[in-house]
């Protein structure tokens, strides 16, 4: 092991916004508990280049997370189920942890935003246009029918 981001292993990964790890061709080990977490679902606010061969790149430490945690970072990801589907007015979404949901039309035009948890896990889709709705959680979606 060449260097490691010590004291990043306990930091809450939910706290972080974005990531940017480049050009410390000393760096061989990104793959931190917080950062794997981090990567799973906000792969798209992160930057990592110019490192060493396990940091060098976002697939490589995802790579070094799974071979060092022995769980492949999927199961890191919220169980979302969505009922009633089809819908006319509101989707009630069983989530294990809170988490942002995005709803798209089919041509990818976000119609809602909003922030879901356990406590608050009804999303109100009466004035949504009738048609296919696309949920997205992070890098899981899910597709809706709005009667």
């Amino acid at each position: 092991m060449i260097g490691k981001l010590y004291g990043l292993e306990n930091i809450n990964s939910n706290s972080i916004s974005s990531i940017k790890i480049e050009d410390n061709p000393l760096l061989d080990t990104c793959h931190v508990k917080s950062i794997c977490l981090f990567l799973d679902d906000n792969s798209e606010d992160a930057k990592i280049a110019g490192n060493e061969y396990n940091c060098g790149s976002i697939v490589k430490v995802k790579e070094a997370c799974n071979k060092t945690t022995g769980i492949k970072n999927h199961l890191y990801a919220p169980i979302i189920t969505i009922y009633p589907n089809p819908t006319s007015s509101m989707v009630i979404l069983s989530i294990s942890k809170s988490i942002e949901v995005i709803i798209c039309d089919i041509l990818g035009r976000e119609l809602h935003k909003q922030i879901v948890n356990t406590d608050n896990n009804v999303v109100d889709v009466s004035n949504l246009p009738r048609g296919i709705l696309i949920f997205k959680f992070g890098n899981q979606n899910r597709i809706v029918v709005k009667q």
